[in-house]
């Protein structure tokens, strides 16, 4: 959360002026806010090297390659890569199915994500959750587009007429390691984003007049990359450290 710091002046016995933040009890309630007083519904870090196919499916074409790799890491000895083909009109992700029934309708998601290159200036796709069948689904959406972050409604799946509702954020780091946090709510619908515990994001989502249940129950959540306009040199994502619960996550301890 952006803090707007304002400085106010005391006279103290001495006679001395000092300056009193008054902005303190605004971060510590900021903070709290991040350290939950339950453990998360489901994390994973990829520790066990491989990705657990009781837990995650891959969804890829054209090209994608998803591997568990040690070369670039947040945190312990393993991170998800997502390495996108130059060229070719393609997507890969990871996603979950099985996750508890706490975040059907409500949750807070947490992933460390670096992009050692900036991403593609299109309309970029890395995280999103909604129905099941993605990418052939409706979900909410965390991307990317000309530079910035887009959160967005995508209403994409079958035998329904397709469309999106769009909201602009601030621009990614690139080049490190970067802790993202949102929150996802389909009761009303609604999107939070936080960038390194700064709060980028807090807007409602409508499509057409509705203001909720859109997406009408969160079930696949998915984690990988997916452009819509052209890739000449390929592009590689990385994931590390996910978590989802019903109450904001926080950074890793």
């Amino acid at each position: 959360m952006f803090d707007r710091t304002i400085g106010c002046f005391r006279m103290v016995a001495a006679g001395f002026l000092v300056l009193t933040l008054v902005s303190r009890a605004a971060r510590a309630q900021d903070g709290a806010t991040t350290q939950p007083t339950a453990p998360p519904a489901f994390t994973e870090d990829f520790e066990s090297g491989s990705l657990n196919k009781d837990i995650w499916t891959t969804r890829a074409n054209a090209g994608t390659t998803i591997t568990v790799e040690q070369d670039i890491v947040a945190h312990g000895k393993n991170a998800v890569h997502v390495q996108y083909p130059a060229g070719v009109r393609s997507y890969g992700f990871i996603v979950a199915t099985k996750l508890p029934d706490s975040l059907k309708e409500h949750f807070f998601g947490r992933a460390y994500v670096q992009f050692p290159k900036a991403p593609p200036n299109a309309h970029d796709v890395f995280i999103t959750a909604g129905t099941a069948g993605f990418p052939i689904s409706n979900f909410l959406e965390i991307g990317l587009r000309q530079n910035k972050a887009q959160l967005s409604y995508q209403q994409n799946a079958a035998n329904i007429t397709r469309g999106e509702t769009m909201i602009p954020g601030p621009a990614y780091p690139v080049g490190k390691w970067f802790c993202l946090e949102w929150e996802f709510n389909d009761n009303p619908d609604s999107i939070t984003l936080w960038i390194d515990g700064n709060k980028a994001v807090d807007k409602a989502v409508a499509f057409k007049g509705t203001k909720e249940n859109l997406v009408k129950g969160f079930v696949d959540f998915g984690f990988g990359f997916r452009s819509w306009g052209n890739v000449p040199n390929g592009f590689d994502v990385y994931y590390d450290d996910i978590a989802f619960g019903t109450e904001r996550v926080g950074p890793v301890k």
